[in-house]
């Protein structure tokens, strides 16, 4: 039966509509039963039509007795539904909308087979929120009040005395907006200070597709610049209705660092006996470095911040990856980059001897980086940087540890060569990305005191730049 306060159909037996809670007189089994009537009414005339369709004797008794007892049956069940509804009439038309997307929880069969409810559906955008909208039912123009917002893409709204009528009860209209809106998509794009200051095109991968953004002048840390229709098209729904669905937009934030950065430079009286140690030892271990490579893979030009950040934007960590291995010269193709969301460490490098049948012993390398530091291009520049180095360590036989895949993986390298790797970054000029994430995220990533790290930076390149090294 309809509930008589929103039309709901709601079991015979309810006092209370489970709809809008508000109480409903009890009915009693007639509505079911003329249901049964009319599906015994159906199961006859079915009989009756294969019967005459398919036996060889044509039997008028069977034949004209079951169609009458067919139309007895289904007239009983028609009859004695109007008379179980007949305290419940439905109320009079109304072109006010409400909630109506439990329409047919409960309703059987039969229910929906000759339900008078019609359904509708018509797309929206977000302009036409609270404003009205014209539809066009049954030949008649109506105008509908649109929701202020519609959530979950679509809202289902009861627009009561606008279904089909039978022997004068009249059926709602259901109708469904959806809202034709795309899905906006969130980037980074990072620059220096003079070109935000001074404006800039920045090129910026975007969904497999690489885009130019246009920097206006005078643009700051923080800016976020609406690239509209560049955004990606909602999910597809076979429910909601044919239409050329909108894309949403590139909402494009910049991420503005500082042109250059300057090491804080302690004196030599204020590092700790510890650190005054490590400094020495520095200086004995680049000049024995020198000696074993040579002086030419360290005359190569530093790789500045923003080549960096370009290839951030461009292919995020793994292009940075490629340009690191360019710089340090590594030629070598077994080299492999992952990423992990798992690992604790910022990253490792792990190297597998591969003994292929009479042919000398290779190297492989596995490089991983932890999923937390690719957020930002200059600590992610500083773990690939550190790990590479360990490629390179192993290639000089610098190092006297990295841990292979046979070995356990609570092995790790020695404290001598995490220090050698270290200074390898400065030596190969990638120390300033050391420094960048410093500042950035307050993180010391190597295995220096950030003050001899500091420092470091100063004397490595003074060392570096003198005469007498070139």
């Amino acid at each position: 039966k309809k509930c008589p306060h929103c039309g709901e159909m709601i079991p015979v037996q309810a006092g209370i509509c489970q709809y809008c809670k508000k109480p409903v007189k009890r009915g009693t089994s007639g509505t079911r039963t003329a249901n049964i009537l009319q599906l015994l009414a159906a199961c006859v005339f079915t009989f009756v039509f294969f019967y005459a369709l398919l036996a060889d004797v044509n039997n008028m008794i069977i034949e004209y007795g079951g169609v009458l007892l067919a139309i007895t049956l289904f007239g009983a069940g028609y009859f004695l539904k109007i008379r179980s509804n007949s305290g419940n009439p439905s109320p009079p038309p109304t072109m006010e909308p409400s909630d109506g997307n439990n329409r047919h929880a409960d309703s059987s069969f039969l229910n929906k087979l000759f339900d008078l409810d019609t359904t509708h559906a018509i797309w929206v955008e977000e302009e036409e929120f609270g404003g009205e909208k014209a539809i066009e039912i049954g030949g008649q123009r109506y105008f509908v009040k649109i929701p202020q917002n519609i959530e979950n893409r679509k809202v289902v709204l009861r627009l009561q005395g606008l279904g089909k009528s039978r022997n004068k009860e009249t059926g709602n209209l259901y109708l469904e907006v959806w809202l034709n809106k795309g899905e906006d998509i969130h980037k980074t794009l990072w620059l220096s200070e003079r070109d935000a200051r001074n404006g800039m095109a920045k090129k910026l991968l975007l969904d497999y597709e690489t885009i130019v953004v246009l920097i206006p002048p005078n643009s700051y840390n923080g800016l976020t610049i609406r690239l509209k229709g560049l955004g990606n098209s909602m999910p597809a729904d076979r429910r909601s209705p044919k239409i050329e669905q909108k894309k949403g937009n590139a909402l494009v934030k910049l991420s503005v660092f500082p042109d250059s950065i300057q090491p804080k430079y302690v004196s030599f009286d204020q590092l700790s006996t510890e650190d005054m140690f490590l400094e020495g030892w520095v200086y004995r271990k680049f000049d024995m470095i020198v000696k074993k490579m040579g002086k030419s893979p360290f005359l190569v030009d530093p790789l500045s911040a923003e080549t960096i950040a370009d290839q951030h934007n461009l292919g995020g960590y793994d292009a940075i990856f490629h340009v690191l291995r360019t710089h340090l010269r590594l030629a070598i193709n077994r080299i492999s980059l992952t990423s992990s969301k798992t690992m604790s460490r910022p990253g490792e490098c792990q190297k597998t001897v591969v003994y292929p049948k009479d042919q000398p012993a290779y190297n492989e390398y596995q490089i991983t980086i932890n999923n937390g530091f690719l957020d930002n291009p200059f600590t992610t520049t500083a773990i690939l940087a550190h790990e590479l180095c360990h490629v390179v360590a192993a290639e000089w036989s610098l190092d006297e540890f990295i841990p292979t895949s046979e070995q356990k993986k609570n092995e790790s390298p020695s404290m001598e060569t995490e220090h050698t790797v270290d200074l390898l970054v400065f030596m190969f000029k990638m120390g300033e990305f050391q420094l960048r994430a410093a500042r950035d995220e307050r993180l010391t990533l190597g295995y220096f005191n950030q003050a001899v790290f500091e420092r470091m930076q100063v004397f490595v390149t003074r060392k570096l730049q003198s005469t007498s090294f070139n």
